[in-house]
Order: structure tokens, then sequence, then C-alpha cells
């Protein structure tokens, strides 16, 4: 949208007009006596009871409601729609406005230099026909070795720490009105800074989310993360807020996306030899994944299936339904079309697909086994669950024995346990990093979802490596 032209003239007019009602709002709230005094300027957020039904009851306010909704050239433009609730639309921009020159000084007069200072801010702000908005997640359980890691012209994963956001976001006298509690292990944040139209969500209190995106830009890179290294990131403390002197509403921020929980659980460290693959990743997920908002229910896979269960196993949950459901995203990759011997060709098929051969045969039957018996323990523990059982001391001794690979130590179980749940993902994440590339191939040759010669194909060393190396399955 071109910016309209003003006069001098029209200005002063406005300028007139918006004096007015100001300084009838000024003396609207001297006169209900309950805004605390400049000591305490700052908990007027909270603190008194100038509402828009009142506002309403100026006369200057509607004369200035008038003049701005007519067909001047110097029209805002929130009130281009006449569906929208103008008053309700304006009353943001004047309760903010006041709480700033009520800060200053009592008594203020509109002729004065701090009310001129704002004022002129103020205008600027009123006809802009854009605004920046800024999102911001803190991150549980991950290290950058670097300032940071910028995706985009947008997002950027930061290692600023979370007890260090506050200073930042809101300022040192900035009322924050929801809780941002920060925890030890927040050591890096993802930010989106966006310029989006302001007349689409000046009636709402924040913009709607496929206007700045930042819901599946964040997810997307977690995600990334997630499928690229080992370890437990986790989104935390969130906040939304507008970059502007006079904002349409109070800075958003809560805690507790994903949780802090486990927090004996190792960190993920990220070093800038990591940042290419996830820069590439976190692009392909916002071609893929999250083009929509919210995805349809016709648009949804296998794949689909898959990505979800590994997500989820990122959030608050007990750790046999995390093994359910790692098992649940195997099944939708590797499950044959007739469904006999279910559990024992998943395992074989991810077995074969996932090892590389070792330097000798005894290395390479020594890999697919490992795989193969820690898919099967996953199934036992997902029988367990699904049907109601409740397993014995004895039975989860031997499935965290046999997902972590190390002698069960009752004494050492946690730290067991997170071995045993990440080598149970790395299998899921190694399985999806490989059906998506095959996903993209054509049907004559090594492909996903996987034909129905895929067994007798993945059996023969040299059709083997062609399916590896089309799975982009490499060792570690």
């Amino acid at each position: 949208m071109s910016e309209m032209p003003i006069n001098d003239e029209r200005l002063s007019k406005l300028e007139q007009l918006c004096s007015l009602s100001i300084e009838a709002g000024i003396k609207k709230l001297c006169e209900i006596g309950t805004w605390p005094r400049p000591p305490a300027a700052r908990r007027l957020r909270v603190g008194y009871d100038f509402y828009r039904d009142q506002l309403s009851k100026i006369p200057e306010v509607n004369n200035l409601l008038e003049y701005l909704a007519s067909g001047n050239e110097i029209q805002s433009i929130y009130f281009r729609d006449s569906s929208k609730p103008e008053l309700h639309i304006l009353f943001e921009y004047w309760e903010q406005l006041l709480l700033k020159i009520l800060r200053e000084t009592e008594g203020i007069s509109p002729r004065n230099r701090v009310f001129r200072k704002w004022f002129n801010r103020f205008v600027k702000e009123l006809y802009s026909d854009s605004a920046v908005w800024k999102s911001i997640d803190s991150i549980t359980g991950l290290i950058l070795n670097a300032p940071q890691l910028r995706f985009d012209k947008a997002t950027v994963l930061t290692s600023i720490r979370a007890y260090e956001l506050e200073s930042v976001i809101w300022g040192e006298d900035q009322y924050v009105q929801y809780d941002w509690t920060a925890v030890g292990l927040d050591k890096a944040t993802i930010m989106t800074t966006v310029t989006i139209p302001k007349r689409e969500y000046a009636p709402f209190l924040t913009p709607p989310p496929h206007l700045t995106k930042h819901i599946e830009r964040h997810l997307s890179a977690i995600d990334a993360i997630r499928l690229t290294k080992p370890g437990v990131p986790r989104l935390h403390c969130h906040a939304q807020f507008q970059l502007s002197d006079f904002p349409v509403s109070n800075p958003l921020a809560y805690c507790d996306r994903e949780g802090d929980h486990g927090m004996y659980e190792k960190e993920t460290i990220l070093d800038r030899s990591d940042f290419r693959g996830i820069r590439n990743l976190w692009r392909e997920l916002m071609d893929t994944r999250y083009t929509d908002h919210l995805p349809k229910r016709s648009k949804l896979n296998a794949m689909d299936t898959a990505f979800a269960r590994f997500s989820k196993t990122y959030k608050r949950q007990n750790w046999l339904d995390d093994i359910a459901d790692l098992t649940i995203a195997l099944e939708s990759l590797f499950s044959p079309k007739d469904n006999q011997e279910l559990s024992h060709r998943i395992s074989l098929r991810a077995a074969w697909l996932l090892s590389l051969d070792g330097r000798d045969d005894e290395d390479s039957a020594k890999v697919k086994s490992k795989i193969y018996d820690r898919i099967r323990t996953m199934y036992d523990i997902r029988s367990f669950r699904v049907h109601g059982g409740i397993p014995k001391e004895k039975d989860i001794h031997k499935w965290v024995q046999t997902l972590s690979g190390i002698e069960y130590d009752e004494s050492k179980y946690s730290e067991l346990l997170e071995v045993a749940l990440e080598l149970a993902r790395d299998i899921v994440r190694k399985a999806i990093r490989a059906c998506a590339k095959l996903a993209k191939l054509e049907a004559d040759g090594p492909h996903w979802p996987l034909p129905k010669n895929f067994d007798e194909n993945i059996v023969i060393a040299g059709q083997r490596r062609i399916w590896q190396k089309a799975a982009g399955i490499k060792s570690r």
C-alpha cells in the first residue's frame, strides 16, 4: 500500500482533534481518581478502571473517530472496512498513549514538549500500514557453540540464555502480565521477526498465525535439530509481542510448551559443522510438512504419522508411551501390506536397511542383530502398554538393558533409561530420514512407500547397497 500524502493543513486539524481527545481522556482519568501517581505509573496496566465504554462518552473522541473514518486522504487504514468496530480498534492505541504520557508526569498539557514527542510517534504509528512482530521460544537442553544459526532473514537460533531474555524483551521497567520463568537449561532461543499488514490483525489481540508463521518456523527448527542430532531439546518459554511504541496489545508470554522435565537427560550440542545440514532440513520441512498452518486430514499419510509419533516422544509422557509411539512410527514406515508376522518383518526390514555392512560378515551380523533385538523389545513394551498390562520390575530391567546395550544397574537407572530411549529414537530418526529420501525417488527403483519386492532385494548384498545409498544411510 502506498503511503498517503498528508499536507500541513490536514495534519494540523488531526493534531487538534487528537489533542482534544487526549486532553479529555486525561481529564476523565483525573475525575475517576483511580489511576496511580507517577511513582507507581507502571501499575497502570492493572490498576485503573478506564474502560472502553467510558472512552466512548467523551465527545472529542467521537469527533476524532468520525474524522478518521471519513473519506479524507488522511483516514486511517483501520477504518476502510466498515464492518470493523472502530472504537474497539482505536481504544488500545489511546490506552497505550495515555500510559506513556502519564508515566512521564502528572497533569501534562498537550502543549508540553514531552507530549509533542509522544504524539509525533503516535501519529507516525497510526498511519503506518505495517507492524513488526517478534516471536521467541527458549529451548531446554540445547547448547549452541556459536553466537547464532540463521535459518533465513526472519528466523534465527541464538545462544542467548533464557534468564537473559527478560531485560532484552521487556525492558527493565516493563510490566509482564504472564509468567515467564527461566530455567538453567534454557541456553538457546529461537527468534522470528516479521513485518505484517496492520489492517489484517487490527481486530485481534495478536496476529493470526498465518501472518507470522512463527509456530511453523519454530517447530520446523526444533524438528530439524531432533532429526539431525541425538538429545532432548524442548521448546520451553514462549513470547510474542509487537515492536512498537504504541502496540495494539500487551505482550503474550508463557512457559512450559513441552516442559523441562527429565533434567538428567544430556544436552544436545550444535557446532558450526551441523549448521548447513540443519538449515537445509529446516527449509525442506518448511516446504513440505509446514506449508499449511494446520495440516488437512486428506493430506495426511504414513510419513506424517511417523513424524508426529517421533516428535511426541519429546513431550511430557511416560517413557513406555514414548517407546510405543516410536514403534508406531516404525510400523508406519516399514509395515508390509499383508500384515503377516508384523513385528518380525518390520524389525527385519529396519535392520537390513539401516545397518551398513561392516568390515566383515560378523560385524555386519552384530549390527543387524542389535537393531532387530531393539525393535522386537520395543514391540514387547508396546504390547504391554496398549493392552493395559503392568510390567514387572524384571521386565523393565530386561527392556532397559536390551535397548541401552548396557548391563542393568539399579543405581544408574535414570542414565540407562536415557540411553535406552535415545537409542530407540535414533532408529526411528534414521528411518524417517531414509524413507524421506526414498520418497523423492521414482518408483522404477528404490523408493518409499516400500514396494512388494523390498524384502527380496534388501537381503541381496548388491541390491542392499543400492537401497542404502539411495536412502542416504551412512555409518556413524
